[in-house]
């Protein structure tokens, strides 16, 4: 029933070490977020989401990601399709 995927992009308001801190300890406790990557560009962060219905995504994304002190911005990209997924690594 977890077949909602949701990329979600998001600025910090401040980067210094302590506020990168704050985050990512706060974003490994939240169930949803199946994996966080902090990446260069527009955002300070990319995670992946997983949940079993859009009310579920909107759950998260209002009660559980949104407090989290120091975002600024919050930018949400829904699956439509997986067009490929693995886990394995072409060792060529």
């Amino acid at each position: 029933g977890l077949d909602h995927i949701a990329f979600v992009e998001v600025k910090l308001s401040d980067t210094k070490e302590s506020a990168l801190d704050a985050f990512n300890e706060a974003v490994k406790k939240l169930r949803e977020a199946e994996e966080c990557h902090m990446i260069a560009g527009r955002f300070d962060y990319l995670l992946k989401v997983v949940v079993r219905n859009r009310k579920e995504l909107e759950t998260f994304l209002m009660e559980k990601l949104t407090p989290i002190p120091g975002i600024a911005r919050i930018s949400t990209s829904i699956v439509l399709t997986e067009i490929k997924y693995t886990t394995a690594l072409s060792l060529d």
